[in-house]
C-alpha cells in the first residue's frame, strides 16, 4: 500500500468489539498491518490521544487534516455494537451493518495511509501499489453493500 504500509488480504475480516466479545460496542484498527487473534481483549487505551496527537504528514494530509477526518469518518460511519448472532450475510439489517463497519474501517486506513486528500478525494496511489480497497476480495459476499457504504460515507464527510 501507499508509503509502506503493508496489509495482508485474507479470506476473512476481524470485527473488533470492546469489551464483551458478543455484543460490545466496535472498534476500529488505527494501524493496518497490527493483527488481532481470536480473544484477544480490546479496552478503551488512555494512550489514543498521544497517538493522534503524534500522526505526521503521511504525503497526502498533515496529521491535524487526519484527525478531522478520523473523526468526520468516526461521526458518519458505524457506531453502536454489534452481535455474533445477527451480523452474517443472510440477515439483512446485520448485513448493513457489517457493511457500514467495513466501510467505516476502509476509510480510517485510507486516511491514515495518504490515500485520500484534503477534499476527502481519492488519492491515486501509485504503480504497483495495491489500494485498501483491495483488501475487500471479489468473492465477498457483502463486497457491493460495502462499497455502497463506503460511498455514502464519503459523500457525508466531503
Amino acid at each position: 500500500m501507499m508509503n509502506g504500509w503493508v496489509l495482508k488480504a485474507d479470506d476473512h475480516f476481524t470485527v473488533k468489539i470492546l469489551n464483551d466479545y458478543n455484543t460490545g460496542n466496535v472498534a476500529y484498527c488505527l494501524e493496518p498491518p497490527s493483527s488481532l487473534h481470536t480473544g484477544d481483549e480490546l479496552t478503551q487505551q488512555a494512550d489514543a490521544e498521544t497517538y493522534f496527537q503524534n500522526l505526521s504528514y503521511n504525503g497526502s494530509l498533515s496529521g491535524g487534516w487526519q484527525r478531522k477526518v478520523i473523526a468526520a469518518i468516526l461521526q458518519r460511519g458505524y457506531q453502536g455494537t454489534m452481535n455474533l448472532n445477527t451480523w452474517v450475510s443472510q440477515n439483512a439489517t446485520g448485513r448493513q451493518q457489517l457493511a457500514k463497519y467495513w466501510a467505516t474501517q476502509l476509510l480510517i486506513w485510507e486516511t491514515l495511509i495518504g490515500e485520500r486528500g484534503p477534499n476527502f478525494e481519492r488519492v491515486e496511489v501509485p504503480s504497483g501499489t495495491d489500494s485498501i480497497d483491495a483488501f475487500v476480495q471479489s468473492g465477498n459476499p457483502i463486497r457491493s453493500d460495502i462499497f455502497s457504504a463506503l460511498n455514502e460515507i464519503e459523500k457525508q464527510v466531503q
